[in-house]
């Protein structure tokens, strides 16, 4: 099953309500001078004027907005809730579940050589432990960032305690934060990269993104080689949300079939097409055919489906939104202490996606409240992954199921609050403190590290998908006898 498959992978894959132990020495600064003019009266007597302190503000000053050194070191621990519903238009098979993991992770700055170019960038080195009820499961990540005009990821490198691998690099820097922090600036990234994943298994998965949110996935289903009886996938989405779900068989190596014989099951997705004056309707083909020397052309595409359209108009892919949004209230749940008042300004990013080939929409929100200097105080994050295909016939036992509104909705919340202060390891073997405050704030690195975390569950969720796609389509496939 689709949904089952998707908890077993996802479950190494959790965010965080979190507590922190964290970073850099606050300087409290302050300062007066005096000015004299000449005159031709007579001086009165000098007085010196009795010294008045200067309060040390507070919040204390925050100072630089990312300070972090090699050597750095910051640790954390919490917990994280998914919740995971069912709406289909039958009854549904699948219960809703909910599960919890207690978090803990420790981080340690490093200089490295950019991964994915010249220079150097700071690796902040993650160790995560996730403990659920039954299993306890860890992964170690390689966050890599750098600072200028902006505090912008490279890419990242995670490793899960199985040993399976991804990395995701950028091709352009992905904006964090502008520096300085200036209320009403806004900025935005493109999702252009390339993520590729190697597992224990020997099997691979990659996936290629434009800058407009069109990409290729081709992920290996089966096997590890371009022999029988392995089996790969690809998936195509294209800017008009066209797109095509292909599976390969090969078949080389195999009796009865031609050296190097390749068989294709397609199944397209058409760009939205009007009835009358209004685009209404999605079309569905599949075709199959075998691909060698002096094979026939391909078959003509056969309807396979017909569905309304889902997704908003116009479409689009990839969509974000980065913005210092000023002064608002600070939310009662972020539980702000009093010292620090009841206003913040909010820097708020969202990241949207639609994906027409595998039927899904995701909903990402970063809220970020900083009190003004001291750093941010409260981090609100929430993701929602909405799926209206149910390709794997969970309920049903002809052509693709689909409805109008999502049939499986994933949620994931989480919370960075504030937290006591406590001691802090920096490069020059010194602990500090923030000046001042019994207090601690939440650094943009910890803010990144946080999102990311929700972007790698994502992906996981993403390939797991596929593969349970690929899967459900070649048990279609041994039905219909398009491969024995």
């Amino acid at each position: 099953m689709l949904e089952s498959l998707l908890r077993r992978i996802m479950k190494r894959h959790i965010a965080i309500f979190a507590s922190f132990a964290i970073l850099e020495v606050l300087a409290a600064c302050g300062g007066g001078g005096a000015s004299t003019a000449s005159s031709i009266m007579p001086s009165a007597p000098s007085v010196t004027p009795n010294p008045v302190a200067t309060p040390t503000p507070t919040p204390a000053p925050s100072g630089p907005p990312h300070p972090s050194a090699a050597g750095d070191m910051f640790a954390f621990t919490g917990s994280m809730v998914q919740n995971d519903t069912y709406t289909y238009p039958v009854g549904s098979p699948l219960p809703a579940t909910s599960s919890t993991a207690k978090v803990s992770q420790a981080v340690t700055v490093f200089a490295t050589a950019n991964p994915n170019g010249g220079g150097q960038v700071q690796d902040f080195h993650s160790v995560e432990t996730d403990a659920y009820p039954a299993q306890t499961v860890g992964e170690t990540t390689d966050y890599y960032f750098k600072s200028g005009s902006a505090f912008s990821l490279i890419g990242y490198a995670s490793t899960d305690g199985s040993g399976n691998r991804s990395t995701m690099m950028f091709t352009a820097p992905q904006v964090v934060d502008q520096i300085p922090e200036t209320t009403g600036a806004s900025w935005t990234n493109n999702p252009a990269g390339q993520l590729s994943q190697t597992f224990i298994d020997g099997k691979s998965a990659t996936r290629t993104i434009a800058s407009n949110g069109t990409y290729v996935d081709s992920v290996q289903v089966y096997g590890t080689t371009t022999n029988y009886p392995s089996i790969a996938s690809s998936v195509t989405e294209n800017p008009d949300g066209s797109g095509v779900f292909q599976i390969i068989y090969y078949e080389n190596g195999r009796a009865g079939y031609q050296p190097n014989e390749v068989v294709y099951q397609n199944y397209a997705v058409s760009p939205p097409t009007a009835q009358s004056t209004n685009a209404q309707f999605l079309y569905i083909t599949s075709q199959n055919y075998p691909v060698y020397f002096g094979s026939p052309s391909p078959p003509t595409p056969s309807p396979y489906a017909t569905l309304p359209i889902w997704y908003t108009s116009p479409l689009s892919l990839y969509g974000e939104s980065d913005k210092n949004l000023g002064t608002t209230a600070v939310p009662a749940s972020c539980n702000l202490p009093a010292s620090l008042g009841t206003t913040a300004t909010e820097i708020q990013q969202t990241v949207t996606s639609t994906d027409t080939v595998l039927g899904m929409t995701t909903a990402t929100t970063t809220k970020s409240y900083v009190v003004d200097g001291y750093g941010p105080v409260c981090v609100q994050l929430s993701s929602t992954v909405s799926a209206y295909y149910d390709y794997n016939k969970d309920t049903y036992f002809g052509a693709i199921l689909y409805q109008a509104t999502p049939m499986q909705t994933t949620t994931y919340t989480e919370s960075l609050t504030l937290q006591p202060q406590q001691s802090y390891q920096q490069i020059a073997g010194k602990v500090t403190t923030h000046s001042g405050s019994a207090f601690a704030a939440i650094t943009p690195a910890e803010i990144a590290i946080a999102r990311l975390r929700l972007k790698q569950r994502l992906v996981a969720n993403r390939f797991a998908r596929i593969r349970s796609i690929s899967e459900a389509l070649t048990r279609q496939a041994l039905g219909k006898k398009i491969r024995k």
